[in-house]
């Protein structure tokens, strides 16, 4: 059934050197062939890209799959909206919804209508970033919203 593997890879604790293949293979089981949960013609809406990468003691490489926008780069930093989803050390996948590094762009025109205004709800405890509510002024600073 589709989603199997893509299940499978969130699931999984740790990164293991085939995450990042079992990930994209998870990601493309979506569509299409073999029973997958959307037609074939979707996929072209959308790039995965999971890149193998050992994972690093410094922060520096940071094992990740993603769904984004099919005009961004098949390397480097990429923009618009995407679904991520990122290994944990001791517990299942971290899955999210996120803006690539290089910023809106080429969602820019949908994320900056009315009712998609940003917020980030972080654990309690971590104050080291400010989300910002509106689209238009990325530099005003808002107080946390921390959900118990």
């Amino acid at each position: 059934m589709w989603g199997e593997k893509l299940l499978s890879a969130i699931q999984e604790r740790g990164y293991s050197k085939d995450w990042a293949k079992r990930a994209s293979e998870g990601f493309k089981e979506l569509f299409g062939a073999s029973g997958g949960r959307y037609p074939v013609i979707a996929e072209k809406v959308v790039k995965i890209r999971a890149p193998e990468m050992p994972e690093s003691d410094d922060g520096k490489n940071v094992p990740y799959a993603a769904l984004i926008h099919p005009e961004n780069p098949d390397s480097g930093a990429y923009g618009g909206m995407s679904l991520a989803i990122f290994p944990a050390t001791d517990a299942p996948c971290l899955l999210t919804f996120v803006v690539g590094t290089s910023g809106l762009s080429p969602d820019d025109a949908v994320l900056g209508r009315p009712g998609h205004a940003r917020i980030e709800i972080r654990p309690i405890g971590q104050q080291d970033s400010y989300p910002c509510k509106t689209y238009r002024n990325i530099h005003q600073r808002l107080e946390p919203q921390v959900i118990e």
